[in-house]
């Protein structure tokens, strides 16, 4: 029998593509690292990213993301934040590039390809901080 690892997941980081005075366009890139002899896919990502605190994105993905044994892949999520909701500290911190604390919350949905295990739902509970790059 196969010994199943969850495998992990991590925001690798927040790509500032553009900033006006009412929105800003973001890239969420998630790394999924899969540690076991057996490939994997994520068929769906439900989440809710908060950031100092303001609810910044949520929503699902349902794009399959194919993770080779032991290897690595990168899911995008583009997401549009507005500013007038969250406030001018938010423009702030993203003018200057300051470290943004997160939360990453929700839940992902896995297949296996293994006639034992063939699909599993994972919960997602991430917290941290992460550079804002550009």
């Amino acid at each position: 029998l196969p010994v199943l690892r969850a495998p992990q997941i991590e925001l690798a980081d927040i790509q500032l593509e553009r900033l006006s005075l009412n929105a800003a366009d973001l890239l969420i890139r998630l790394r999924l690292a899969n540690p076991n002899a057996f490939s994997m896919a994520l068929e769906l990502l439900q989440y809710d990213l908060t950031v100092g605190g303001s609810p910044w994105a949520s929503g699902a993905t349902g794009q399959t993301l194919a993770v080779a044994a032991r290897g690595e892949q990168v899911l995008e999520l583009p997401v549009s934040v507005d500013l007038s909701a969250l406030g001018a500290g938010v423009y702030t911190a993203l003018m200057q590039r300051r470290p943004l604390d997160y939360r990453l919350s929700g839940g992902a949905r896995l297949s296996t390809g293994l006639a034992l295990l063939p699909a599993a739902d994972l919960p997602l509970d991430l917290a941290g901080t992460v550079e804002l790059g550009r």
